[in-house]
């Protein structure tokens, strides 16, 4: 959370708990929150409220996160902008395919799904389902992408809007690396390739018998008198 004001840290569970219960009309307690806390240093907050440190909040409760991270527009007119926290890995690829894709066709959804989306039966996958749907989403995984030898669930998704672009998907068998299928997809995009400069010597008309004179008439024992390695 970005734009909440500074305040006594000791409190700050019942702090965001009060502001989330009255900004998104929900019933929210600070046992609903994990945990949380003020990213940076104190000495970086303007206690007079023109600058305030953002706010980490974990809940415990992932339901609750999606419902709040999925009503964000509750915030609009606050002043207080709500995003997620991702990896400097997962940051990093975001930017690049917002680069290639723009801004618009580019979102994220972080987080481990434990929902089998193959317990068609089941009132959680059909909710995931739903609000895959209501975005204009598609889930992509069809087969069972961690099985044990009971089991045989789907719960790793790839979600994206487009699907005209995705040319593949499918999972990968990598027990050494996890008890789960990875799943990928190939998707086509058009990237424009930067322009890359090469300088050569061309040695084709190259006089060898004059090459090597002049290696020759150079005096190369002036190089022992030289002490700096880079001069040499």
């Amino acid at each position: 959370l970005f734009g909440v004001p500074e305040g006594d840290t000791r409190i700050l569970p019942d702090t965001i708990a009060n502001f989330i219960s009255a900004k998104f009309k929900l019933e929210v307690t600070a046992g609903d929150i994990n945990f949380c806390y003020r990213m940076g240093s104190s000495a970086q907050a303007d206690r007079k409220g023109k600058r305030s440190r953002p706010v980490a909040v974990y809940f415990v409760n992932r339901w609750l996160r999606d419902k709040i991270f999925f009503s964000k527009s509750n915030l609009k007119g606050s002043g207080v902008v709500l995003s997620e926290i991702l990896t400097e890995n997962a940051l990093q690829l975001y930017k690049q395919t917002k680069t290639i894709l723009g801004a618009k066709n580019v979102w994220t959804w972080r987080g481990d799904f434990n929902i089998d989306l193959l317990d068609f039966e089941s009132a959680k996958a059909k909710y995931v389902s739903d609000i895959i749907e209501s975005f204009g989403m598609k889930q992509l995984i069809k087969q069972p992408t961690r099985i044990t030898a009971n089991t045989a669930t789907l719960i790793d998704y790839i979600i994206v809007s487009n699907e005209e672009i995705v040319r593949d998907v499918a999972t990968i068998h990598a027990a050494e690396v996890s008890d789960h299928e990875l799943v990928y997809c190939i998707i086509d995009v058009n990237v424009k390739q930067k322009q890359t400069f090469v300088t050569v010597r061309n040695f084709k008309k190259l006089n060898y018998e004059q090459f090597k004179s002049d290696l020759q008439s150079i005096p190369w024992r002036n190089i022992y008198d030289i002490n700096d390695a880079d001069s040499k």
